[in-house]
C-alpha cells in the first residue's frame, strides 16, 4: 500500500495536508508546524518516505500505525485528533472545516476507516507513506 501526504497549508501553529491511499484522496491531515530546526513535541517530521508498521501503542492502548526510521523522532504515529497540540509530531486524520484554522474535524470516524484499510493491507503487503511539501516553503 502506498500512502501519500501532500502538505499544502502552513500556518504559525500547524501544517495541513491531503492524504491519498494508492493515488485516491482519502482525507485531510493536521500536523505540527514545519520548522527548519526541531523543537520537541511541536515540530512536524521531515518530508520523506517512511515504512509503516502496525505496532502496539502503550499511550493509546491499541495497535496503531508507526512510522519507522524518522530521523531524530521516536514514536511517530498516525492517529485521531483535532488540533496540532494533540500531535507531538504525529499525523492526525480528519476533515477540514470551512473557516476553521489549525483544526480538523471528524477525526475518530476518519481514523476508524483508515485503520481498517491498513489492517487489511498489513496482512499481505508492506505499507509506505511519502510526505511531501506541496511547494517550496520557507521554514521559520
Amino acid at each position: 500500500m502506498e500512502i501519500k501526504l501532500i502538505r499544502d497549508t502552513y500556518t504559525d501553529n500547524s501544517t495541513i495536508g491531503k492524504l491519498f491511499i494508492n493515488g485516491v484522496f482519502f482525507c485531510d491531515t493536521l500536523e505540527d508546524k514545519v520548522r527548519a530546526i526541531k523543537i520537541p513535541k511541536i515540530t512536524a517530521i521531515p518530508a520523506g518516505r517512511y515504512e509503516l508498521a502496525m505496532t502496539w501503542s502503550d499511550h493509546f492502548q491499541q495497535v496503531m500505525p508507526l512510522l519507522l526510521n524518522v530521523l531524530n523522532y521516536v514514536g511517530v504515529r498516525i492517529h485521531w485528533g483535532n488540533y496540532s497540540t494533540e500531535s507531538d509530531g504525529c499525523v492526525l486524520l480528519g476533515r477540514r472545516s470551512a473557516g476553521m484554522k489549525d483544526f480538523i474535524g471528524q477525526s475518530r470516524t476518519t481514523y476508524a476507516t483508515f485503520i481498517s484499510k491498513l489492517k487489511t493491507a498489513a496482512k499481505g503487503e508492506k505499507i509506505f507513506i511519502e510526505i511531501v511539501n506541496a511547494h517550496d516553503h520557507i521554514l521559520a
